[in-house]
């Protein structure tokens, strides 16, 4: 009896373990700045494309079609932003200081949650652009608000809500302003992380299913009760 009431309470206790093991953060993997190969390496001046990123919105017409941009080829940086080792600008490809029509753009990037737990998700980074950003929707919620500090400066951004488990869409807003055509570009670096469960407390959860299970046999076997 005094061993089957031991063994009811270890596995007990297992179970509760298991139930309040704290998860870890862990960083989202698949979240990229601009301007970086599928590895996180720059990309090189005048480089076609961006593996991350997708021009979805062009007003007139401008081409969808992405052109990554260093000082390497000058003007337009300066004045934007200065080069460095996390990012590149990123712009239209119709020529090299990637000109644009005046009116609104929108640049995608897209990432992945799997495994994650959404409702644990954060994003920080900062942005900077030519001329204007509206906002940051993810998954079409706005969830950033306006930056009008041009491409001059950055403007730090936090994003804790609306996360989907799965992909996950994040939409950078941005107003063309000026004679046009004129330089267009978009900046972004970022990073982010989400809780994974620990597979310590999974194991533990599991001996304990299965300890409490022998038990309730024993104890059907002997009478005893748990």
């Amino acid at each position: 009896m005094h061993i089957v009431r031991l063994s009811c309470a270890a596995a007990t206790v297992a179970i509760a373990i298991a139930a309040v093991a704290p998860a870890h953060a862990a960083p989202i993997a698949t979240l990229f700045n601009t301007g970086v190969d599928a590895g996180g390496l720059l990309l090189a001046d005048n480089t076609i494309g961006d593996p991350h990123y997708t021009l979805i919105t062009t007003p007139g017409t401008t081409t969808t079609d992405i052109r990554v941009r260093t000082s390497d080829s000058a003007d337009p940086i300066p004045p934007w932003l200065a080069d460095n080792t996390t990012s590149r600008w990123i712009g239209p490809n119709a020529s090299q200081i990637l000109n644009g029509d005046v009116g609104d753009y929108m640049f995608r990037t897209t990432f992945s949650l799997v495994d994650l737990n959404p409702v644990t998700a954060m994003i920080t980074g900062r942005w900077s652009m030519d001329n204007t950003g509206t906002e940051i929707k993810l998954n079409g919620t706005s969830v950033v608000t306006a930056c009008t500090t041009g491409f001059t400066a950055w403007c730090n951004f936090s994003i804790t809500n609306n996360f989907l488990s799965g992909t996950n869409q994040l939409d950078f807003f941005i107003s063309n302003a000026g004679v046009e055509p004129n330089p267009i570009g978009l900046r972004v670096e970022m990073s982010g992380t989400a809780d994974v469960p620990e597979p310590a407390s999974l194991a533990v959860l599991g001996l304990g299913l299965v300890g409490l299970g022998a038990v309730r046999r024993k104890g059907r076997d002997t009478g005893a009760c748990c």
